[in-house]
Protein backbone atom coordinates (compact mmCIF):
# COMPACT_ATOMS: atom_id res chain seq x y z
CA UNK A 1 0.00 0.00 0.00
CA UNK A 2 1.36 3.40 -0.94
CA UNK A 3 1.97 6.16 1.57
CA UNK A 4 -0.95 8.20 0.17
CA UNK A 5 -3.27 5.22 0.38
CA UNK A 6 -2.29 4.66 4.01
CA UNK A 7 -2.93 8.30 4.79
CA UNK A 8 -6.38 8.12 3.12
CA UNK A 9 -7.28 4.99 5.05
CA UNK A 10 -6.27 6.68 8.29
CA UNK A 11 -8.44 9.71 7.53
CA UNK A 12 -11.44 7.52 6.62
CA UNK A 13 -11.02 5.51 9.81
CA UNK A 14 -11.38 8.74 11.77
CA UNK A 15 -14.21 10.27 9.73
CA UNK A 16 -16.45 7.29 9.03
CA UNK A 17 -17.69 6.92 12.64
CA UNK A 18 -18.61 10.61 12.52
CA UNK A 19 -20.54 10.17 9.25
CA UNK A 20 -22.11 6.88 10.16
CA UNK A 21 -24.90 6.02 7.75
CA UNK A 22 -28.34 6.49 9.25
CA UNK A 23 -31.01 3.93 8.39
CA UNK A 24 -34.25 5.86 7.91
CA UNK A 25 -37.36 3.97 8.97
CA UNK A 26 -39.58 2.99 6.07
CA UNK A 27 -43.23 2.31 6.90
CA UNK A 28 -44.66 0.17 4.13
CA UNK A 29 -48.30 -0.68 3.59
CA UNK A 30 -50.64 -1.50 0.74
CA UNK A 31 -53.26 0.72 -0.87
CA UNK A 32 -56.40 -0.82 -2.33
CA UNK A 33 -59.36 0.52 -4.24
CA UNK A 34 -62.84 -0.90 -4.52
CA UNK A 35 -63.60 -2.38 -7.94
CA UNK A 36 -66.25 0.31 -8.39
CA UNK A 37 -63.61 3.05 -8.13
CA UNK A 38 -61.82 4.19 -11.31
CA UNK A 39 -58.33 2.82 -11.87
CA UNK A 40 -55.44 4.49 -10.08
CA UNK A 41 -52.20 4.62 -12.02
CA UNK A 42 -48.74 4.25 -10.52
CA UNK A 43 -48.12 7.99 -10.47
CA UNK A 44 -51.34 8.64 -8.54
CA UNK A 45 -50.64 5.94 -5.97
CA UNK A 46 -46.99 6.88 -5.51
CA UNK A 47 -47.97 10.54 -5.33
CA UNK A 48 -50.16 9.87 -2.30
CA UNK A 49 -47.34 8.17 -0.40
CA UNK A 50 -44.82 10.81 -1.43
CA UNK A 51 -47.06 13.70 -0.35
CA UNK A 52 -47.82 12.03 2.97
CA UNK A 53 -44.10 11.51 3.54
CA UNK A 54 -43.31 15.16 2.82
CA UNK A 55 -46.03 16.21 5.26
CA UNK A 56 -44.49 14.14 8.03
CA UNK A 57 -40.80 14.69 7.36
CA UNK A 58 -40.43 18.37 6.50
CA UNK A 59 -40.13 21.03 9.19
CA UNK A 60 -40.51 24.26 7.26
CA UNK A 61 -43.28 25.63 9.48
CA UNK A 62 -42.71 27.19 12.91
CA UNK A 63 -42.72 24.67 15.77
CA UNK A 64 -42.84 21.79 13.32
CA UNK A 65 -41.16 18.44 14.06
CA UNK A 66 -39.59 16.42 11.26
CA UNK A 67 -40.25 12.70 11.62
CA UNK A 68 -37.32 10.54 10.56
CA UNK A 69 -39.28 8.11 8.41
CA UNK A 70 -41.10 7.76 5.14
CA UNK A 71 -44.23 6.02 3.92
CA UNK A 72 -43.76 3.56 1.10
CA UNK A 73 -46.13 1.66 -1.14
CA UNK A 74 -46.23 -2.10 -0.78
CA UNK A 75 -46.27 -3.91 -4.16
CA UNK A 76 -48.81 -3.04 -6.85
CA UNK A 77 -52.21 -1.45 -6.31
CA UNK A 78 -54.83 -3.88 -5.09
CA UNK A 79 -58.56 -3.97 -5.65
CA UNK A 80 -61.45 -5.68 -3.92
CA UNK A 81 -65.03 -6.41 -4.79
CA UNK A 82 -68.20 -6.67 -2.70
CA UNK A 83 -71.11 -8.22 -4.53
CA UNK A 84 -73.75 -6.26 -2.63
CA UNK A 85 -71.97 -2.88 -2.71
CA UNK A 86 -71.16 -2.42 -6.37
CA UNK A 87 -71.19 1.38 -6.12
CA UNK A 88 -68.43 1.43 -3.52
CA UNK A 89 -70.24 3.53 -0.94
CA UNK A 90 -69.98 3.63 2.83
CA UNK A 91 -73.31 4.68 4.32
CA UNK A 92 -73.43 2.61 7.53
CA UNK A 93 -71.42 0.66 10.05
CA UNK A 94 -72.00 -2.53 8.09
CA UNK A 95 -70.59 -0.95 4.93
CA UNK A 96 -67.55 0.29 6.82
CA UNK A 97 -66.75 -3.04 8.46
CA UNK A 98 -67.40 -5.00 5.27
CA UNK A 99 -64.98 -2.83 3.35
CA UNK A 100 -62.33 -3.25 6.05
CA UNK A 101 -62.73 -7.02 6.13
CA UNK A 102 -62.88 -7.59 2.40
CA UNK A 103 -59.73 -5.73 1.42
CA UNK A 104 -57.48 -8.50 2.78
CA UNK A 105 -54.13 -6.98 3.74
CA UNK A 106 -54.49 -3.31 2.68
CA UNK A 107 -54.41 -0.36 5.06
CA UNK A 108 -55.34 2.58 2.82
CA UNK A 109 -58.73 1.96 1.21
CA UNK A 110 -60.24 4.02 -1.62
CA UNK A 111 -64.02 4.19 -2.06
CA UNK A 112 -66.25 6.46 -4.13
CA UNK A 113 -68.51 7.88 -1.43
CA UNK A 114 -68.03 8.05 2.34
CA UNK A 115 -71.25 8.98 4.15
CA UNK A 116 -70.55 7.40 7.53
CA UNK A 117 -67.73 7.71 10.05
CA UNK A 118 -69.36 6.54 13.30
CA UNK A 119 -71.96 9.20 12.49
CA UNK A 120 -73.67 10.22 9.24
CA UNK A 121 -72.13 12.96 7.11
CA UNK A 122 -70.28 13.65 3.88
CA UNK A 123 -66.65 12.83 4.66
CA UNK A 124 -63.43 12.84 2.68
CA UNK A 125 -61.66 10.45 5.03
CA UNK A 126 -62.26 8.32 8.09
CA UNK A 127 -59.91 6.54 10.44
CA UNK A 128 -61.87 4.60 13.04
CA UNK A 129 -61.31 3.85 15.83
CA UNK A 130 -58.26 5.70 17.09
CA UNK A 131 -55.39 3.33 17.85
CA UNK A 132 -57.25 0.33 16.45
CA UNK A 133 -54.49 -0.42 13.92
CA UNK A 134 -57.19 -1.09 11.33
CA UNK A 135 -57.54 0.19 7.75
CA UNK A 136 -58.57 3.76 7.07
CA UNK A 137 -60.77 4.97 4.22
CA UNK A 138 -60.54 7.96 1.91
CA UNK A 139 -62.70 8.92 -1.05
CA UNK A 140 -61.70 8.74 -4.69
CA UNK A 141 -61.81 12.47 -5.34
CA UNK A 142 -58.99 12.75 -2.80
CA UNK A 143 -57.07 9.94 -4.47
CA UNK A 144 -57.45 11.76 -7.78
CA UNK A 145 -56.47 15.18 -6.44
CA UNK A 146 -53.22 16.34 -8.01
CA UNK A 147 -52.93 19.29 -5.60
CA UNK A 148 -51.61 17.12 -2.77
CA UNK A 149 -54.67 16.93 -0.51
CA UNK A 150 -54.73 13.17 -0.93
CA UNK A 151 -51.39 12.70 0.81
CA UNK A 152 -52.38 15.01 3.66
CA UNK A 153 -55.53 12.99 4.31
CA UNK A 154 -53.54 9.76 4.12
CA UNK A 155 -51.07 11.05 6.72
CA UNK A 156 -53.93 12.25 8.94
CA UNK A 157 -55.93 9.02 8.82
CA UNK A 158 -52.83 6.88 9.24
CA UNK A 159 -52.19 8.94 12.36
CA UNK A 160 -55.49 7.68 13.78
CA UNK A 161 -54.57 4.12 12.83
CA UNK A 162 -51.41 4.32 14.93
CA UNK A 163 -53.04 6.02 17.92
CA UNK A 164 -53.15 9.81 17.42
CA UNK A 165 -56.20 11.89 18.28
CA UNK A 166 -57.23 15.22 16.83
CA UNK A 167 -55.29 18.26 17.98
CA UNK A 168 -57.83 20.81 19.23
CA UNK A 169 -55.33 23.16 20.86
CA UNK A 170 -54.99 25.45 17.85
CA UNK A 171 -55.51 25.76 14.13
CA UNK A 172 -51.83 26.28 13.34
CA UNK A 173 -51.68 23.84 10.43
CA UNK A 174 -51.51 20.64 12.46
CA UNK A 175 -51.67 17.40 10.48
CA UNK A 176 -54.11 16.06 13.10
CA UNK A 177 -56.42 19.06 12.83
CA UNK A 178 -59.96 17.66 12.92
CA UNK A 179 -62.89 18.67 10.75
CA UNK A 180 -61.88 20.64 7.65
CA UNK A 181 -58.35 19.60 6.69
CA UNK A 182 -56.37 21.58 4.11
CA UNK A 183 -53.27 20.64 2.11
CA UNK A 184 -51.03 23.04 4.08
CA UNK A 185 -52.06 21.49 7.41
CA UNK A 186 -49.05 19.24 7.89
CA UNK A 187 -47.28 20.21 11.10
CA UNK A 188 -46.31 17.35 13.40
CA UNK A 189 -46.56 18.79 16.88
CA UNK A 190 -44.22 16.59 18.91
CA UNK A 191 -41.59 13.87 18.77
CA UNK A 192 -44.12 11.63 20.52
CA UNK A 193 -46.38 12.00 17.49
CA UNK A 194 -43.47 10.97 15.29
CA UNK A 195 -43.00 7.90 17.46
CA UNK A 196 -46.57 6.84 16.70
CA UNK A 197 -45.99 7.27 12.99
CA UNK A 198 -42.72 5.31 13.13
CA UNK A 199 -44.29 1.87 12.85
CA UNK A 200 -43.41 -1.27 10.98
CA UNK A 201 -45.53 -4.14 9.75
CA UNK A 202 -45.17 -7.76 10.71
CA UNK A 203 -46.17 -10.71 8.55
CA UNK A 204 -46.47 -12.99 11.58
CA UNK A 205 -49.89 -11.84 12.75
CA UNK A 206 -52.88 -14.12 13.26
CA UNK A 207 -54.85 -15.11 10.22
CA UNK A 208 -57.96 -12.99 9.55
CA UNK A 209 -59.91 -16.24 9.76
CA UNK A 210 -59.46 -16.12 13.55
CA UNK A 211 -61.42 -12.86 13.74
CA UNK A 212 -63.21 -12.30 10.41
CA UNK A 213 -65.07 -9.19 11.59
CA UNK A 214 -61.86 -7.16 11.64
CA UNK A 215 -58.71 -7.21 9.57
CA UNK A 216 -55.90 -8.71 11.64
CA UNK A 217 -53.11 -9.10 9.06
CA UNK A 218 -50.74 -7.47 8.48
CA UNK A 219 -50.52 -5.94 11.93
CA UNK A 220 -48.58 -2.91 13.11
CA UNK A 221 -45.59 -2.98 15.41
CA UNK A 222 -43.48 -0.19 16.84
CA UNK A 223 -39.75 -0.30 17.31
CA UNK A 224 -40.15 -0.96 21.03
CA UNK A 225 -40.18 -4.75 20.83
CA UNK A 226 -43.52 -4.80 19.09
CA UNK A 227 -45.44 -2.86 21.73
CA UNK A 228 -48.11 -0.54 20.43
CA UNK A 229 -47.67 3.18 21.19
CA UNK A 230 -49.94 4.78 23.76
CA UNK A 231 -52.54 7.13 22.29
CA UNK A 232 -51.84 10.80 22.87
CA UNK A 233 -53.39 12.11 26.07
CA UNK A 234 -54.55 15.39 24.56
CA UNK A 235 -58.27 15.98 24.06
CA UNK A 236 -59.74 13.22 21.95
CA UNK A 237 -62.25 13.70 19.20
CA UNK A 238 -65.79 12.95 20.23
CA UNK A 239 -67.15 9.60 19.08
CA UNK A 240 -63.68 8.19 18.54
CA UNK A 241 -63.44 4.84 20.27
CA UNK A 242 -60.69 2.85 21.87
CA UNK A 243 -62.60 -0.40 21.51
CA UNK A 244 -65.75 -1.48 19.74
CA UNK A 245 -68.79 -0.06 21.50
CA UNK A 246 -66.90 2.37 23.70
CA UNK A 247 -67.55 6.01 22.81
CA UNK A 248 -65.61 8.99 24.08
CA UNK A 249 -67.94 11.78 25.25
CA UNK A 250 -66.45 15.11 26.20
CA UNK A 251 -67.70 18.68 26.42
CA UNK A 252 -68.59 20.15 23.04
CA UNK A 253 -66.30 23.13 23.44
CA UNK A 254 -63.32 20.87 24.13
CA UNK A 255 -63.70 19.33 20.68
CA UNK A 256 -64.35 22.49 18.67
CA UNK A 257 -61.70 23.77 16.31
CA UNK A 258 -60.82 27.45 16.08
CA UNK A 259 -61.67 28.98 12.69
CA UNK A 260 -60.79 32.54 13.65
CA UNK A 261 -59.18 34.48 10.81
CA UNK A 262 -59.59 31.61 8.35
CA UNK A 263 -61.41 32.88 5.21
CA UNK A 264 -64.45 30.85 4.24
CA UNK A 265 -62.82 30.16 0.86
CA UNK A 266 -60.00 28.35 2.64
CA UNK A 267 -62.40 26.23 4.65
CA UNK A 268 -64.36 25.44 1.48
CA UNK A 269 -61.17 24.20 -0.16
CA UNK A 270 -60.81 21.56 2.54
CA UNK A 271 -61.96 17.99 2.96
CA UNK A 272 -63.97 16.98 6.01
CA UNK A 273 -62.27 14.19 7.91
CA UNK A 274 -63.58 12.10 10.82
CA UNK A 275 -65.74 14.75 12.50
CA UNK A 276 -68.23 17.33 11.30
CA UNK A 277 -67.15 21.01 11.74
CA UNK A 278 -70.46 22.13 13.26
CA UNK A 279 -68.71 24.99 15.05
CA UNK A 280 -68.37 26.93 11.78
CA UNK A 281 -71.75 28.51 12.55
CA UNK A 282 -69.94 30.59 15.20
CA UNK A 283 -67.48 32.09 12.71
CA UNK A 284 -69.31 32.73 9.43
CA UNK A 285 -72.43 34.55 8.30
CA UNK A 286 -74.48 35.89 5.32
CA UNK A 287 -71.55 37.31 3.38
CA UNK A 288 -69.71 34.01 3.64
CA UNK A 289 -72.80 32.11 2.50
CA UNK A 290 -72.98 34.31 -0.61
CA UNK A 291 -69.40 33.32 -1.40
CA UNK A 292 -70.20 29.63 -0.88
CA UNK A 293 -73.21 29.80 -3.19
CA UNK A 294 -71.04 31.41 -5.86
CA UNK A 295 -68.35 28.76 -5.39
CA UNK A 296 -70.97 26.03 -5.88
CA UNK A 297 -71.55 27.42 -9.39
CA UNK A 298 -67.86 27.51 -10.34
CA UNK A 299 -66.69 24.28 -11.99
CA UNK A 300 -63.11 24.87 -10.84
CA UNK A 301 -64.35 24.10 -7.32
CA UNK A 302 -65.79 20.72 -8.34
CA UNK A 303 -63.44 18.64 -6.12
CA UNK A 304 -64.75 20.63 -3.14
CA UNK A 305 -68.48 20.70 -3.95
CA UNK A 306 -69.24 18.25 -1.14
CA UNK A 307 -67.50 20.41 1.43
CA UNK A 308 -69.18 23.56 0.11
CA UNK A 309 -72.66 22.00 0.25
CA UNK A 310 -72.00 20.80 3.79
CA UNK A 311 -70.82 24.24 4.92
CA UNK A 312 -73.91 25.93 3.48
CA UNK A 313 -76.07 23.64 5.59
CA UNK A 314 -74.00 24.17 8.74
CA UNK A 315 -73.96 27.99 8.45
CA UNK A 316 -77.30 28.88 6.84
CA UNK A 317 -80.05 30.50 8.87
CA UNK A 318 -82.69 29.14 6.51
CA UNK A 319 -82.40 31.71 3.73
CA UNK A 320 -84.30 30.76 0.59
CA UNK A 321 -81.19 31.34 -1.52
CA UNK A 322 -79.28 28.70 0.45
CA UNK A 323 -81.99 26.08 -0.01
CA UNK A 324 -82.23 26.88 -3.72
CA UNK A 325 -78.45 26.63 -4.13
CA UNK A 326 -78.44 23.12 -2.66
CA UNK A 327 -81.40 22.10 -4.84
CA UNK A 328 -79.67 23.44 -7.95
CA UNK A 329 -76.55 21.51 -7.05
CA UNK A 330 -78.53 18.31 -6.47
CA UNK A 331 -80.00 18.65 -9.97
CA UNK A 332 -76.58 18.94 -11.62
CA UNK A 333 -75.38 15.89 -13.59
CA UNK A 334 -72.91 13.94 -11.48
CA UNK A 335 -73.74 15.81 -8.27
CA UNK A 336 -73.04 14.11 -4.96
CA UNK A 337 -76.64 13.89 -3.76
CA UNK A 338 -75.74 12.88 -0.24
CA UNK A 339 -73.82 16.10 0.47
CA UNK A 340 -76.64 18.20 -0.98
CA UNK A 341 -79.22 16.36 1.11
CA UNK A 342 -77.08 16.48 4.24
CA UNK A 343 -76.90 20.24 3.71
CA UNK A 344 -80.69 20.46 3.46
CA UNK A 345 -81.02 18.27 6.55
CA UNK A 346 -78.71 20.55 8.53
CA UNK A 347 -80.80 23.57 7.57
CA UNK A 348 -83.94 21.79 8.78
CA UNK A 349 -82.30 20.79 12.06
CA UNK A 350 -80.98 24.27 12.74
CA UNK A 351 -83.82 26.46 11.41
CA UNK A 352 -86.87 24.20 10.91
CA UNK A 353 -87.02 25.39 7.31
CA UNK A 354 -90.13 23.85 5.75
CA UNK A 355 -88.98 24.19 2.14
CA UNK A 356 -85.82 22.20 2.83
CA UNK A 357 -87.84 19.52 4.63
CA UNK A 358 -90.34 19.27 1.78
CA UNK A 359 -87.52 18.72 -0.71
CA UNK A 360 -86.08 15.87 1.34
CA UNK A 361 -89.50 14.26 1.72
CA UNK A 362 -90.07 14.53 -2.02
CA UNK A 363 -86.72 13.00 -2.94
CA UNK A 364 -87.25 10.21 -0.42
CA UNK A 365 -90.21 9.08 -2.52
CA UNK A 366 -88.05 8.65 -5.63
CA UNK A 367 -88.00 5.38 -7.56
CA UNK A 368 -84.19 5.49 -7.64
CA UNK A 369 -82.66 3.53 -4.71
CA UNK A 370 -79.57 5.80 -4.66
CA UNK A 371 -81.74 8.91 -4.36
CA UNK A 372 -83.82 7.27 -1.63
CA UNK A 373 -80.71 6.38 0.35
CA UNK A 374 -79.27 9.91 0.07
CA UNK A 375 -82.58 11.54 1.01
CA UNK A 376 -82.92 9.20 3.98
CA UNK A 377 -79.48 10.28 5.16
CA UNK A 378 -80.60 13.90 4.91
CA UNK A 379 -83.76 13.18 6.90
CA UNK A 380 -81.72 11.34 9.52
CA UNK A 381 -79.99 14.57 10.61
CA UNK A 382 -83.10 16.78 10.65
CA UNK A 383 -84.46 15.69 14.02
CA UNK A 384 -87.88 16.49 12.55
CA UNK A 385 -90.92 14.36 13.54
CA UNK A 386 -92.26 14.21 9.97
CA UNK A 387 -88.89 12.99 8.80
CA UNK A 388 -88.86 10.45 11.64
CA UNK A 389 -92.21 9.03 10.54
CA UNK A 390 -90.97 8.63 6.99
CA UNK A 391 -87.78 6.93 8.17
CA UNK A 392 -89.70 4.57 10.44
CA UNK A 393 -91.89 3.54 7.49
CA UNK A 394 -88.78 2.93 5.42
CA UNK A 395 -87.22 0.87 8.22
CA UNK A 396 -90.28 -1.39 8.40
CA UNK A 397 -89.88 -2.15 4.70
CA UNK A 398 -86.12 -2.76 4.87
CA UNK A 399 -84.72 -6.22 4.24
CA UNK A 400 -81.29 -7.84 4.52
CA UNK A 401 -78.36 -5.47 4.85
CA UNK A 402 -80.70 -2.48 4.42
CA UNK A 403 -82.04 -3.06 7.93
CA UNK A 404 -79.02 -1.72 9.82
CA UNK A 405 -78.80 1.48 7.77
CA UNK A 406 -82.55 2.10 8.01
CA UNK A 407 -82.66 1.56 11.76
CA UNK A 408 -79.60 3.78 12.21
CA UNK A 409 -81.30 6.59 10.30
CA UNK A 410 -84.25 6.40 12.70
CA UNK A 411 -81.91 6.46 15.69
CA UNK A 412 -79.93 9.42 14.37
CA UNK A 413 -83.10 11.43 13.80
CA UNK A 414 -84.24 10.77 17.36
CA UNK A 415 -80.86 11.76 18.77
CA UNK A 416 -80.76 15.02 16.83
CA UNK A 417 -84.29 15.80 18.05
CA UNK A 418 -83.21 15.17 21.63
CA UNK A 419 -79.82 16.88 21.64
CA UNK A 420 -79.78 19.29 18.73
CA UNK A 421 -77.47 18.97 15.74
CA UNK A 422 -74.34 20.35 17.38
CA UNK A 423 -74.47 18.15 20.44
CA UNK A 424 -75.33 15.17 18.25
CA UNK A 425 -72.09 15.57 16.36
CA UNK A 426 -70.09 16.25 19.51
CA UNK A 427 -71.65 14.15 22.25
CA UNK A 428 -74.15 11.62 20.96
CA UNK A 429 -73.61 8.00 21.91
CA UNK A 430 -73.80 5.90 18.77
CA UNK A 431 -74.82 2.31 19.45
CA UNK A 432 -72.33 -0.20 18.06
CA UNK A 433 -74.52 -3.25 18.47
CA UNK A 434 -75.01 -4.49 14.93
CA UNK A 435 -73.05 -7.61 14.09
CA UNK A 436 -71.64 -7.04 10.62
CA UNK A 437 -72.64 -9.48 7.89
CA UNK A 438 -69.53 -10.05 5.82
CA UNK A 439 -69.77 -10.87 2.14
CA UNK A 440 -67.30 -13.10 0.37
CA UNK A 441 -64.71 -10.87 -1.31
CA UNK A 442 -63.16 -11.36 -4.69
CA UNK A 443 -59.84 -9.57 -4.82
CA UNK A 444 -57.05 -9.21 -7.31
CA UNK A 445 -54.11 -7.08 -8.34
CA UNK A 446 -54.11 -4.28 -10.84
CA UNK A 447 -51.69 -4.75 -13.72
Amino acid sequence: MTKSAIQLATILAVLLPTFELHAQLVTTFRLARHAGVPDLNNNEINGMFDRATVALTDAILPDDVACDMRLHRLDVGKWWYSANNINSTVASQTDYVNHQANTAHAYALIVNVLNWCLIPGSFGGCGWPTGSHKPFIITYNLANDAAGQRGIVMAHEFGHTVGLNHDTTSHTQQIMFGGALRSEYHKVWSSSSCHNYETIFSDTCPSPDTNPAWLTWPCLQTLDNGAFPTAMSSSSTVLETTQAGAVASTAATANDQDYSNIPIEDVAHSFIVDSMPVEVEDYYGPNDLAKLRSMLLDSTNRPFYRTIATLIGLISQGDKADVQALLNYANQPGADLSSAFFGLGYIVARTRNQAALDLLLRFEQSSDPAVIQSASLGLSVTGHPTGLTRLQNRARQARGEQVEAANSAVRYNQQVAQMGLRRFYRQSVVAQTVTPHLVNPQAGFEP
